[in-house]
């Protein structure tokens, strides 16, 4: 069953909608705009979750909005994923329940692959997309199976090892903010981040994470590298917007989380992409800078 809550101090409506395998939780801003402008679908990097969008959403005006918690994050289920594909499947399974089409996917890092993936899986959901830094990577790492953010077979992912349990959010909060490369967030969204991310432990008296470090070294490990990846790249014919951060310049780079995983030239490689390169941005610009990417959001949509 899909339950309702409402948030009304918030202005949020709050979906928890069932899949074939999990229940996902959506949140919704402006629904009577519907019918009027497309809706915008936000999909968020491992780790983090849909309320992260908050402060980039302040800036892009009345417009109909979903935020989704993808597995493994926020409110939606913790069922483990066989590869990054699954996160689209549920998607696709979510926005098909709630009947949009033609809307905007826009996605940031791992949802990035997630809003291309869908589009892949379900030629009828977007208009177009807006891929800020997805994990699409140069031909050749598919080719040689390169995936720097894994850890070899039987070590510990550096993730997992990440504190799990707060006495509150503002202890998470006062922490973090002296932390990198949180100490680097806009300070709106790292709030919404501590606050959002944060559930109750089993026994009430602390709050642990709502996506497990064990779950997002998980994804990391899993970030499979499809080796028909460009195949799909060259079929699909949406407009796509491609955000870039800085690049990397060494293999130390690369397994950085400040620097773009996307490759230089693949919106040369799609029927109809657009590349945007912001040399002096890092991969977590949505955090940092969120006004900048709504007005890049804002300037890119068609209609």
């Amino acid at each position: 069953m899909n339950t309702i809550v409402n948030e009304q101090h918030l202005s949020v409506g709050h979906y928890l909608i069932d899949t074939s395998e999990i229940r996902m939780s959506v949140f919704e801003w402006g629904s009577e705009y519907k019918s009027i402008l497309p809706t915008l679908v936000l999909m968020h990097a491992t780790g983090f979750h849909a309320r992260c969008w908050d402060q980039v959403i302040k800036h892009l005006g009345h417009r109909h909005i979903l935020a989704l918690d993808l597995r493994g994050h926020g409110q939606s289920d913790n069922t483990p994923i066989a590869d990054w594909r699954d996160f689209a499947q549920d998607v696709n399974e979510v926005l098909t329940n709630l009947d949009i089409e033609n809307a905007v996917g826009i996605g940031h890092s791992m949802g990035a692959f997630t809003a291309f993936y869908t589009a892949h899986l379900n030629r009828e959901l977007f208009s177009q997309i807006i891929l800020i830094d997805p994990v699409i990577m140069s031909p050749d790492s598919y080719k040689y199976d390169n995936n720097p953010v894994a850890v070899a077979a039987g070590e510990q992912h550096p993730v997992e090892k990440r504190r799990n349990t707060f006495s509150s959010v503002d202890e998470m909060f006062t922490l973090y903010k002296k932390r990198p490369p949180f100490n680097t967030f806009d300070q709106g969204v790292l709030f919404d981040y501590c606050k959002y991310g944060l559930i109750k432990s089993e026994g009430g008296h602390e709050f642990q994470l709502a996506s497990p470090p064990v779950f997002e070294a998980s994804v990391y490990q899993k970030a499979t590298l499809f080796k028909d990846i460009y195949k799909i790249v060259e079929s699909i014919s949406l407009p796509i917007t491609i955000i870039r951060a800085m690049e990397p310049e060494s293999y130390e780079d690369q397994r950085s989380f400040m620097y773009s995983p996307t490759w230089p030239n693949l919106a040369e490689k799609l029927p109809s992409g657009k590349d945007i390169h912001l040399p002096d941005a890092s991969h977590l610009v949505p955090m940092q800078n969120p006004k900048l990417i709504a007005n890049l959001i804002l300037s890119e949509i068609k209609t």
